[in-house]
């Protein structure tokens, strides 16, 4: 017969298998969307880099025209979905998708109120 003491390990057990899931699971989402990613918006090329260190995001991009990194603002990712702002005036927006193969990001940017379409293609 089963008492509760003997059920306790078993229990505790299947609440860590369930949360080493919940980890690997982030991060293999965290592994969609780290890296390096290029794409082109207002005639410039772009170059967006994300790091997942520690459980913490953080992300910083470079235009052609620059050619200085910069750390982006309102940085949120969720799967294989991200979203970040760039400093720039108008503010500029983007909310991009990982596709299944890992290799482009698509969305869009969102400036002066209208929502463009965006892609940025993997390159580490």
């Amino acid at each position: 017969m089963f008492t509760k003491s003997c059920l306790a390990p078993v229990a505790a057990m299947v609440v860590l298998a369930g949360s080493a899931s919940a980890v690997a699971a982030q991060d293999h989402a965290g592994s969609l969307v780290e890296g390096t990613w290029a794409g082109s918006f207002a005639s410039t090329e772009w170059t967006f880099e994300f790091k997942h260190e520690g459980g913490s995001w953080s992300g910083r991009y470079m235009s052609a025209r620059s050619g200085k990194w910069v750390p982006m603002q309102s940085l949120a990712v969720s799967g294989n979905t991200v979203r970040f702002a760039i400093e720039a005036k108008p503010p500029v927006a983007f909310s991009l998708e990982v596709d299944k193969a890992n290799k482009a990001m698509t969305g869009d940017v969102a400036i002066f109120g209208k929502k463009l379409p965006f892609t940025a293609t993997r390159k580490s």
